[in-house]
């Protein structure tokens, strides 16, 4: 039997004996509140100590400064240090991004009282220098970095609650920036950035709140005009503001969360090349809808939003269809007048977790996803004159091969492999510990090991009824170092995967 025949006939016999995914559920852990410092405002993920774990930082008063807080790579934080910005600056809105060309992560910030955007340069070991600041427009609340001007560094944009305006700021390539201000609606609050008009550069849709409005400010070159506006309706005030595609067509949709009259919604606005179709609207499960981020929580292969409802303290977790419609599917409890919400991986496992800021506790409400795709191991194998393991070689994902590899056998041999689809704990199994369940076993094959090492091929279906199936395996083979002449690979389990 080829290579080929050999991974359909696995894929056969093996996913057919387990049922299909259950429909992918919103799912996070319990709130871990941390410590921040008063009038916690802003926040910001990214490795600023170049140790390959996400880090926070956010911004605070009372001193106005940025909190800098290691991560340990499970969701946790602890203090690291903090940046001055200047007594009564009031920081704000905060971006971390590599703005000198450098590889770290430096940061940014929007000063309120100041008009002004600062930015530190990353000296390594979460040592910051300040690199200068520039003026904006009057109260700049929300800000946004991509490369705005196509010359491969990163530029900032921020809105100006009271200047009414967005002022574009082009990097010099050193994290020094030059400033463009455009007028936009009234009240402008959150940003997105998104190539909106198809033509292969990054534009600037803006929440005009008090005009009641999604302002369109085309690219050209770096240069921005405000060319066209959505409406959102006489009574629709926008907030939290989102760009992607939602519906899966291929191209940059809107989503604005807000209120009409007290009543919490969501805003779709579907772009069809190049042009935005009529609204459409859905109820969010909180009051005062403010920032809002997207991601797909889920892990189905779409982009949920979480929206952040400041009166009645939770953010609003809204699961996409797959064709653009949302439904609040729960809710995650947060700290007393929280002020924003920020997305990225906190634990390594794939997953898109949330950060909070809570402005009279002083703290960031942390939530980790559950949802995760990818091969994780568990357990402990048992060892005989070597020690087994048991790996995953590619990423699950639905129509994709990848290949189970087990390493560390004794000689060359014949091994065992198990799937399961669920785990067990079962003392006693050839001496050590069978980690899938026997009542739920698939086939049992055989995989001639030469030299130590082993593999089996397996196809992943492209069926999208198996997102989010969960397989877990485990090899065994005879040594006879082993208790009773075998020696066991720890537990593998592995989820599919967009």
């Amino acid at each position: 039997m080829n290579s080929t025949t050999r991974t359909a006939v696995l894929t056969a016999s093996i996913f057919s004996l387990f049922p299909l995914a259950a429909q992918a559920q919103i799912s996070f852990d319990a709130r871990g509140a941390v410590p921040a410092g008063p009038a916690a405002q802003d926040s910001a993920f990214a490795d600023l100590d170049g140790d390959g774990i996400v880090d926070l930082a956010v911004t605070v008063d009372a001193p106005d400064r940025i909190v800098i807080l290691r991560g340990d790579g499970n969701g946790a934080f602890t203090f690291a240090g903090s940046i001055l910005t200047g007594g009564g600056s009031s920081p704000q809105a905060l971006v971390a991004a590599d703005l000198d060309g450098d590889g770290d992560a430096d940061l940014a910030v929007s000063l309120k009282n100041n008009s002004a955007v600062a930015s530190y340069r990353n000296d390594g070991g979460l040592s910051f220098a300040a690199l200068g600041s520039v003026g904006v427009g009057d109260e700049p609340r929300h800000m946004g970095v991509a490369d705005l001007d196509g010359d491969g560094d990163l530029d900032l944009a921020t809105s100006n609650r009271d200047g009414n305006s967005v002022t574009v700021l082009r990097n010099a390539g050193a994290g020094t920036f030059t400033a463009q201000s455009v007028a936009v609606g009234a009240d402008p609050r959150s940003l997105a950035f998104a190539d909106l008009d198809g033509d292969g550069d990054t534009d600037i849709a803006v929440a005009s709140s008090d005009d009641r409005r999604l302002d369109l400010l085309t690219n050209t070159g770096g240069t921005f005009a405000l060319t066209s506006s959505l409406s959102t309706g006489a009574q629709f005030r926008p907030d939290g503001l989102v760009a992607g595609d939602v519906d899966g067509d291929g191209d940059v949709d809107l989503v604005a969360a807000g209120d009409a009259n007290n009543v919490p919604q969501l805003l779709v606005f579907q772009q069809n090349a190049g042009v935005f179709g009529p609204q459409s609207v859905f109820a969010v499960g909180g009051q005062n809808p403010s920032y809002s981020v997207a991601g797909d929580f889920d892990l189905d292969g779409d982009l949920d939003v979480a929206v952040l409802c400041t009166d009645s303290s939770v953010v609003a977790l809204m699961a996409n269809d797959g064709a653009g419609n949302f439904v609040s599917e729960s809710t995650l409890p947060v700290g007393s007048d929280p002020q924003h919400v920020a997305i990225g991986d906190l634990d390594g496992n794939g997953g898109a977790d949330l950060a909070v800021t809570d402005d009279p506790s002083g703290t960031v409400s942390v939530f980790t996803n559950q949802a995760r795709c990818g091969a994780f191991a568990y357990g402990l194998g048992l060892g005989g004159a070597t020690t087994a393991q048991i790996g995953l070689s590619g990423v699950p994902a639905l129509g994709s091969e990848v290949q189970f590899v087990m390493s560390g056998f004794a000689g060359n041999a014949a091994a065992l492999f198990a799937f399961s689809a669920a785990p067990a704990e079962l003392g006693g199994f050839l001496g050590g510990t069978l980690l899938v369940d026997p009542s739920s076993l698939g086939p049992i094959s055989l995989v001639q090991v030469t030299g130590g090492t082993g593999s089996l091929g397996l196809l992943v279906p492209s069926d999208p009824s198996f997102l989010g199936l969960t397989l877990f395996a485990q090899g065994a083979a005879f040594d006879g170092g082993g208790p009773e002449g075998w020696t066991l690979t720890h537990g593998l389990e592995v989820v599919t995967c967009p």
